[in-house]
Order: structure tokens, then C-alpha cells, then sequence
């Protein structure tokens, strides 16, 4: 269930964040079902990007350096539909604010061949000052790709 505008925001999960890759699953299985050439997810795996999270109250952002320097910055309301962007592509997602301080982007799945694919991204916040980071891709055949990420604080 979200959590109404007068909830205190997680401020746990505000901050500069970065993959942990010795506690982190690969992201290649992700970049794959974009559709990432080969290429480009050999380059990706070598940078571990850093993501900017802020929670206001009613309103959730991430902007993240990625790969090759493309910067991404997203954000909206909670409970509203908003354009997500990605270096690959677009696509409109919901952001939902839980009452334990998760925040949750959930949409069409990233494998544009998969129309009834969908995707939940799952930012969590941990007792050690870390973030749990999960993406899980249910594919249209009922099949699931799920990636485990720790992300750690930067600066």
C-alpha cells in the first residue's frame, strides 16, 4: 500500500549510491533483455554506475550516470504514471512510496519484443546504511529474471 503525502520520506534512501559488485548479481541479464548489443554491455560491465536518490514527501527522483557517460534523470509523484527514461529507451512507469520506505518502479517490461512483459524495480533500505536493489522481470511467457544489487553510499 503507498504511503499517503504526510508520511515522512525514507530519507534513508537519499544520497549518492553505487553498486557493491562483490555483493552484486551481474547486470548483464538485464542489459541483454533491453536489448543491448554485445558491445555495449562488455563496456557497461566494466563502470558501475552511480545513482542519485531523493524521496520529498510525495515525489521520488533517480538520476544516474551510466555507461559512456549517458546521464539519466527521471522522477515524479507517487501513485502517478510517469515517462522513464533509460539510454536505450522510454517507457511510462508508476512509482509507489510503501509504508516500510521502499520505493517500487513498476512498468512494461524493458524487452520491447515482449509486450506483456513486466518489470518491478525495488529500492530498499537497510539496517547498515546500504540499499537493496531489485530488479525482477516477469516475462510474458511467465518466466522470471530477478537481480540481486547492493548499492552502497558515495561520498
Amino acid at each position: 500500500m503507498a504511503a499517503t503525502s504526510s508520511a515522512a520520506p525514507p530519507s534513508r534512501l537519499n544520497g549518492k549510491w553505487k553498486p557493491n559488485p562483490a555483493k552484486s548479481e551481474s547486470i548483464e541479464p538485464f542489459l541483454v533483455e533491453m536489448g543491448v548489443s554485445w558491445l555495449l554491455r562488455q563496456a557497461a560491465k566494466r563502470q558501475a554506475p552511480v545513482m542519485e536518490l531523493t524521496v520529498t514527501g510525495t515525489t521520488f527522483r533517480q538520476v544516474m550516470a551510466g555507461p559512456m557517460g549517458k546521464k539519466t534523470d527521471n522522477g515524479g509523484e507517487f501513485g502517478t504514471e510517469i515517462e522513464w527514461k533509460t539510454p536505450m529507451s522510454t517507457s511510462m512507469v508508476t512509482v509507489t512510496l510503501t509504508e516500510d520506505g521502499d520505493v517500487l518502479v513498476s512498468g512494461a517490461s524493458p524487452n520491447k519484443r515482449d509486450p506483456a512483459g513486466r518489470m518491478v524495480a525495488r529500492f530498499s533500505p537497510q539496517p547498515d546504511d546500504t540499499v537493496a536493489h531489485t530488479i525482477e522481470i516477469t516475462r510474458g511467457d511467465g518466466s522470471v529474471l530477478l537481480i540481486r544489487r547492493v548499492l552502497e553510499r558515495v561520498e
